[in-house]
C-alpha cells in the first residue's frame, strides 16, 4: 500500500467519513509497529540471548511517552521433556531493559518435540523519551529450544 498525505481539512469543511478513514489509519499507523521473523531457528543457551537471525525487532519514537503496550508470540519447543522456552523482550536505544522472566513468554514441555504456539502482552514503562528498540530474546533451562514464527507489536 502506498502512502498518501492525509488530507487537509480547511475551516468550515465538513469532514467526510472516507477523510476521518484516512486520518484514522494514518495515526494508527503512526501508534503501532509490527515485526515478524518466520524463520525456524534453535539455541541452547540458558541466558536471554538472540538466535542466528535477530529479532524481531521495532524500533519506534517513543516521543515524551514513558509507556509502551508490547505484544510477543511464537511457536516453541524443546528437545527434552520437562525443559523450558522462554521469550522474552529487551529494550535498547534511549531506555535499556534487559529482556527477563517477568516480561515473557515461558513453556515447559510435557514431551521431547511437544510444540506450542504462544502470545505474551506487557506494559513497559518508565522509558526514556526518543527512539527505543524493542527486540525478542530467547533462552531454555536445558537442552535445545526451537523457535518459529516470531512475531513482536509495540504500541504507543
Amino acid at each position: 500500500m502506498s502512502y498518501s498525505a492525509p488530507h487537509t481539512f480547511t475551516v468550515g469543511e465538513v469532514a467526510t467519513a472516507a477523510n476521518l478513514n484516512l486520518l484514522t489509519n494514518d495515526v494508527t499507523a503512526l501508534l503501532t509497529a509490527t515485526a515478524v521473523v518466520d524463520t525456524s531457528e534453535t539455541t541452547t543457551s540458558t541466558t536471554y540471548a538472540d538466535l542466528a537471525t535477530v529479532g524481531p525487532t521495532v524500533t519506534m519514537n517513543t516521543g515524551d511517552r514513558t509507556e509502551v503496550w508490547v505484544a510477543a508470540s511464537c511457536r516453541l519447543s524443546n528437545s527434552g521433556a520437562g525443559a523450558i522456552c522462554r521469550m522474552s523482550v529487551a529494550v535498547s536505544g534511549a531506555t535499556t531493559v534487559a529482556a527477563n522472566d517477568l516480561r515473557s513468554l515461558i513453556y515447559v514441555s510435557p514431551a521431547a518435540n511437544n510444540i506450542h504456539q504462544g502470545s505474551t502482552v506487557f506494559k513497559f514503562t518508565g522509558l526514556t523519551a526518543g527512539s527505543n528498540t524493542f527486540t525478542n530474546k530467547y533462552n531454555v533451562s536445558a537442552t535445545t529450544g526451537t523457535f518459529v514464527a516470531r512475531k513482536i507489536i509495540v504500541g504507543l
